[in-house]
């Protein structure tokens, strides 16, 4: 079973920094980055993973050698997977609540 994935529109431009970031350090890094964030993409997406609650409605995946996690939220009803933020992992509790509530 396949899931869609939807992404929030505060996700485009959190991709586009984060990836500008990588690229000016590496090319390397960047498509690094790229592969990791696919695949976790990838892992909702076919649902062999369920990762740990960060709320009660929101999940958080690693992404894989990176300090990032993807926030989202799974509709098994109607197949999707919301992807509502992708934020370092230092962000403290009071931005991940103001960014992922606003």
């Amino acid at each position: 079973m396949e899931y869609d994935i939807l992404l929030d529109d505060k996700v485009i431009p959190e991709l586009t920094a984060i990836a500008a970031w990588y690229t000016s350090k590496s090319e390397a890094a960047a498509e690094k980055f790229e592969t990791a964030f696919n695949w976790v993409l990838e892992t909702l997406r076919t649902d062999i993973i369920d990762y740990s609650s960060f709320t009660e409605n929101i999940k958080r995946a690693p992404v894989p050698d990176f300090p990032y996690f993807v926030y989202y939220s799974r509709n098994r009803e109607i197949l999707s997977v919301h992807i509502h933020a992708i934020l370092h992992t230092k962000r403290g509790p009071d931005f991940l609540f103001q960014r992922l509530y606003e």
